[in-house]
């Protein structure tokens, strides 16, 4: 994968990828390719269920999998030995693909002169090609499992990842308006190798790297990507996540315990005394007119103790450019009892600042000394404050030890914005509204430092270049950080004016995105930091628990899109919001369906929350109940639903079979409703919620929201169940004309079509993973045993009546 860049010393040699074939591809065309060589999908597959035939099957995908898919974008047969090497290692045959991107430009200069009808043409052939390979790879992944070589499936991923970003240039015009709508449509992002990024991603928790960074990362990072980060050092060297516990969904290595907190000097040999902030001083400029902040001047020392050195403060009222220190409290710069830091640490911030303003320092502002820890009124007006510090520096520097172990000027700019991307600063729910709300962002190396800026200019005009996409992820975070400077409009990429900055810098969508990869170590510092991002009033949240506090927000939210109700995180345990999410970090990006500011806002009552969906009322539920469950509606279409997540945000567990959703309170004979984004027609909604009917009334149906569900049609002439036959005789309850035999075979082809269509999505839904499970038990079963199931199965399965399309739901 020579074409793939590497950061400037990778901690590993490049991949190398084994040649398994050898002859010219001269197929006539990639689609009929196995049928003209008289073979059949059929036969690829099982050439992964025997260890003998394996070399052929890995033969077999390079061949027609990776150079035959080129020579069919390309136009022309590939010569095998132009992707040839010899490895200097051991001397064996590998691929390289040093010319790929040759053929590539010559691919997008080609292409320019075709019309619309053409293009669309070449798009619906390249999609085809990628489709048969994906669906081959994943036959192959559900009946053998992980058997085709991981350095091959990396390169097929990472190739079409190049060829799909390509398409973009291959595909347009210098007049982007003379487009067609169809094309421009069809301009999306072609599903990969999902495959592809196994033998990086374990290579990178071999490393070390914490299980939940290599999860973020490679939710939005291209195979390539992942496979050039995977060459840098990890963050923290000194961090063991091994042992610290973390997992793909937290990582505890930057977690700060209470009385726990390790300072350090600026150098490891250094024991030089702290120097302090007059705690009364903070609390005097805090209270003057206006809404000054205090501010420290650089190199100006008082000796107002005899036993210890105070920093000089000055109000924001007389000093009104000023520098922020943005960092991250595990890196040492912090200090849980009083606001003081190490001398030497202040000697080296005076430095860092004098040399960010050209040698003529600013007064510069650090929470550590500069965030009173008490008394109480001037705590409160410092965390009012939070937004405004930020907002109003003249810039904001960042700080932290993996940077700073960097020196700048030997990166080229991918690795810069990589290496930010990945760097603790960017996982700490405070650093996002430090970032976010500076009018000038500046990361510290440990040479110089860098203006963002740059950087978020440039991302955009990447996306006219070849190769694009290797850095992807990275562009596009330092581009969304950074989203309060730039505006895209007709004309291109402008810069906003300062007084337009922060207008409506994040919905609560765009914070719940932001939000989902960070954490922090005081839970309830979530919604004082969501305050500062949604602009709302600081003071409101400040007291309450946490639950309490993350209430203020929801309700004082200027807007509400309807969609939060499918959102599947914690829950809050108050009344009128047990709908609302408790927390974000951590978390999942939102659940479809997809935020659109066109789309009616929700409406917040007492009572709950008014959103109109369609649904499905339930009858005939039993408790407990099944964790998954069948109902059936009025035309006689049967559903299977599965309960994912409770209202603690956690998985309900595979080995759970029953729940009861019914809180102790709930009224007789309660029942349950379904509601989904849209009308149920198709063969799988993978968001729903299940919920509890407390009233209807002329107004809206009044529920209380219960668990996330996934919903899968299981009916059809190919996937027909036993269910199904039990509901044709629902009423006498007697057990439907089928064999058992005929049973056995049918909920086989189910199971293995159900879990075609869960794998066939880029994680494995535990929910639908679920209903596998439960299907593959089903087929386990004894012929007799299955029968007795079946016949129980008509006394329980569920009457479902679908309610008008614009239900009004109060949703609590």
């Amino acid at each position: 994968m020579d074409h793939v860049p590497l950061p400037r010393n990778p901690v590993h040699s490049p991949v190398k990828i084994p040649l398994f074939c050898t002859d010219k591809y001269e197929a006539t065309s990639f689609l009929d390719y196995l049928g003209q060589g008289g073979m059949t999908s059929a036969y690829v597959v099982s050439l992964s269920k025997s260890a003998d035939s394996l070399d052929t099957l890995n033969a077999l995908l390079q061949y027609w999998g990776y150079f035959g898919i080129m020579s069919e974008i390309f136009g022309r047969p590939m010569i095998i030995n132009d992707f040839t090497t010899i490895c200097a290692e051991d001397g064996e045959k590998c691929v390289t693909t040093s010319l790929l991107p040759s053929f590539v430009d010559e691919w997008i200069r080609s292409s320019q002169c075709l019309n619309d009808h053409e293009m669309l043409h070449k798009l619906d052939q390249m999609e085809e090609c990628v489709s048969e390979i994906q669906r081959i790879l994943m036959e192959i992944y559900v009946e053998s499992g992980d058997v085709v070589n991981k350095r091959l499936l990396l390169s097929m991923a990472v190739l079409i990842e190049h060829l799909d970003a390509a398409k973009l240039l291959v595909f347009r015009r210098n007049d982007r308006e003379e487009l067609g709508q169809e094309l421009i449509s069809r301009l999306k992002p072609t599903a990969g190798i999902i495959q592809g990024m196994e033998f990086v991603a374990e290579r990178m928790l071999s490393d070390g790297w914490c299980p939940r960074e290599v999860w973020t990362i490679s939710k939005h990072a291209s195979c390539a990507h992942l496979y050039d980060i995977s060459n840098l050092e990890r963050p923290g060297q000194d961090k063991d996540h091994s042992l610290l516990g973390c997992t793909s969904k937290i990582c505890r290595a930057y977690q700060i315990k209470r009385n726990e907190y390790r300072r350090r000097q600026a150098t490891t040999d250094c024991s030089c005394p702290d120097v302090h902030a007059s705690q009364q001083e903070l609390l005097g400029i805090l209270s003057e007119e206006g809404t000054p902040i205090p501010v420290i001047v650089p190199s100006g020392l008082q000796q107002q103790d005899p036993n210890q050195k105070t920093v000089q403060l000055v109000s924001t009222n007389i000093e009104s450019e000023y520098i922020a220190i943005s960092h991250v409290w595990s890196d040492g710069l912090g200090n849980e009892h009083e606001n003081a830091i190490p001398r030497c640490q202040f000697e080296r911030l005076c430095n860092l600042v004098t040399e960010l303003c050209g040698g003529c320092p600013k007064p510069f502002w650090l929470d550590t000394l500069c965030f009173p820890l008490g008394p109480p009124d001037a705590y409160k007006l410092a965390m009012v404050r939070m937004r405004s510090t930020y907002e109003d520096a003249y810039k904001v520097l960042v700080l932290n030890n993996y940077l700073l172990s960097q020196a700048q000027t030997r990166l080229d700019e991918n690795e810069i914005v990589t290496r930010i991307r990945c760097s603790p600063w960017s996982r700490r729910l405070w650093t996002l509204q430090e970032g976010a709300l500076a009018s000038s962002l500046a990361f510290q190396f440990s040479d110089t430092w860098v203006d963002l800026s740059r950087f978020t200019r440039k991302r955009y005009e990447r996306l006219e270049v070849p190769g694009h996409e290797f850095f992807s992820s990275s562009w596009d975070y330092i581009y969304e950080l950074r989203a309060i400077e730039w505006d895209i409009d007709g004309e291109g990429l402008t810069q906003k004016s300062k007084s337009t900055r922060t207008t409506g810098l994040y919905n609560i969508h765009g914070a719940k995105q932001a939000l989902g990869f960070r954490s922090t170590s005081v839970q309830e510092d979530e919604a004082l930091c969501l305050s500062a991002l949604l602009e709302i009033d600081t003071e409101k949240v400040l007291s309450g628990t946490t639950d309490e506090k993350m209430k203020t927000i929801w309700a004082n939210l200027l807007s509400l899109p309807q969609s939060v109700i499918f959102w599947t995180d914690p829950k809050l345990k108050i009344p009128g919001y047990r709908w609302a999410s408790s927390t974000f970090l951590n978390g999942s990006p939102p659940s479809s369906p997809a935020y659109s500011p066109h789309v009616p806002w929700a409406e917040l009552t007492d009572k709950g929350v008014m959103v109109t969906y369609p649904g499905i009322l339930l009858s005939g539920a039993q408790r407990p109940l099944q964790k998954s469950f069948q109902f059936q509606n009025e035309s006689g279409s049967c559903f299977q639903v599965v309960c994912l997540e409770d209202q603690s945000g956690k998985w309900i567990e595979a080995n759970v079979d029953t729940i009861d959703p019914w809180p102790p309170n709930a009224a007789p004979g309660s029942k349950l409703a379904i509601i989904a984004p849209k009308i149920l027609d198709a063969a799988y909604e993978p968001i729903a919620i299940l919920v509890l009917v407390e009233d209807i009334d002329d107004v809206a149906i009044r529920v209380r929201w219960l668990y996330s569900a996934a919903i899968v049609r299981v009916e059809g002439t190919e996937e027909e169940d036993v269910i199904k036959h039990v509901n044709n005789d629902r009423k006498s309850g007697a057990l439907a004309q089928v064999s058992s035999s005929e049973a056995w075979d049918r909920t086989t082809e189910w199971t293995e079509a159900a879990e075609r269509k869960a794998k066939g999505t880029k994680e494995l839904d535990p929910g639908v993973k679920s209903l596998v499970d439960t299907y593959h038990h089903l087929a386990s079963m004894p012929h007799d045993e299955l029968e007795f199931l079946c016949s129980c199965q008509a006394q329980w399965i569920m009457r479902g009546q679908t309610t008008k399309p614009d239900q009004v739901w109060c949703v609590d």
